[in-house]
């Protein structure tokens, strides 16, 4: 793993974290539009990256992973889908879920089998 991309997949992790505690969803939803692009980086090590440092940020839930990759990604002049979803399992409690795409393929967070009601791409 490239060390300079795994610093700044952490350091965005912990910005985006911090960001979903205590911005506004506007703000920190529309971040990735707000970053100077840069040369590009892989998407799979971006992914990677990011899930590797979630190791070390508390809380780096779904959406956390996701908001920091889509902003990582804009950094280098990638795009990316944020998706939100939820499920209402029978005799459970309601879950949410978050997950990326791009190129239309999901790149974080892939629900799997699981079926979320997708709330706004």
């Amino acid at each position: 793993m490239n060390l300079p991309l795994l610093l700044e997949a952490w350091v965005t992790l912990l910005v985006m974290r911090i960001g979903l505690w205590f911005l506004p969803w506007r703000i920190v939803s529309r971040a990735p539009m707000l970053v100077a692009r840069r040369a590009g980086v892989p998407v799979e090590r971006s992914s990677a990256a990011i899930r590797m440092a979630s190791r070390y940020v508390p809380y780096a839930t779904c959406l956390t992973q996701a908001l920091a990759l889509r902003w990582l990604l804009a950094r280098h002049g990638r795009v990316a889908i944020l998706n939100l979803g939820v499920r209402n399992p029978p005799g459970g409690r309601l879950q949410a879920h978050a997950w990326l795409e791009a190129g239309g393929r999901v790149i974080l967070g892939d629900p799997g089998s699981v079926e979320y009601e997708r709330l706004h791409p």
